[in-house]
């Protein structure tokens, strides 16, 4: 998927090779939050191993939100690479500027709304995985911490998705706030970290009560 956000031709001149060193960052940061959505997706099969038809149908869904999610996802981080250049007063290509300029589109806020809501669509169908394997606890015999673990995941998920909507609501209600609205994105590290500091420490109780292990 990372080559959707890749530049597919290689440099012929160094102005051209100084020009794509603008990408650069956009790539590290989709390369990022790809690898975060694969990771999700990876504890899940890792889990579970379900092989059945509703994991089948999300994980087709899953990849088609991701794969529209690309293009969207490197245009807006290149749009802010090229801003903060700016703001720091560099030279930018032609490019940079027509994207800055962009901005002042009155369509705008869209960017925004549809990278929210692919980004919410994609941690709520990591959710709905994980909750599928829930709704299976019993067959798979999961032990009272598996079952924590897994509500904590779900959990993690729909703190994303609803920092997502966030965004989008704040868009909805006022397009001139779009840039605004890509704050509430910052949340989500500090929701996380609150989030699996509390899921630990009620782990924890969880496994004193259950005392030892017997041998």
């Amino acid at each position: 998927v990372l080559t959707l956000v890749v530049l597919t031709e290689v440099p012929h001149t160094l102005d051209q090779l100084f020009h794509t060193v603008w990408h650069l960052p956009s790539v590290v940061i989709c390369w990022a939050l790809l690898f975060w959505f694969w990771h999700q997706h990876y504890l899940f099969h890792r889990r579970f191993g379900f092989e059945d038809a509703f994991t089948v149908a999300c994980n087709g869904v899953l990849l088609c939100v991701i794969l529209l999610y690309a293009y969207p996802l490197k245009f807006m981080f290149l749009m802010l690479t090229y801003l903060a250049g700016w703001s720091m007063g560099l030279d930018l290509p032609a490019e940079g500027h027509e994207m800055i300029s962009s901005m002042e589109n009155p369509h705008a806020g869209l960017l925004m709304i549809a990278s929210g809501a692919a980004f919410a669509l994609t941690f709520a169908l990591c959710a709905l995985l994980n909750r599928h394997g829930l709704q299976r606890r019993a067959e798979l015999q999961l032990t009272e911490a598996e079952v924590l673990q897994v509500r904590t995941t779900v959990q993690a998920n729909m703190i994303c998705v609803c920092n997502a909507l966030l965004a989008c609501a704040i868009v909805i209600a006022n397009p001139q706030l779009a840039s605004i609205a890509g704050f509430s994105f910052g949340l989500i590290g500090p929701a996380l970290f609150l989030h699996e500091t509390w899921a630990i420490k009620k782990l924890l109780a969880l496994l004193s009560n259950q005392g030892p292990a017997p041998r």
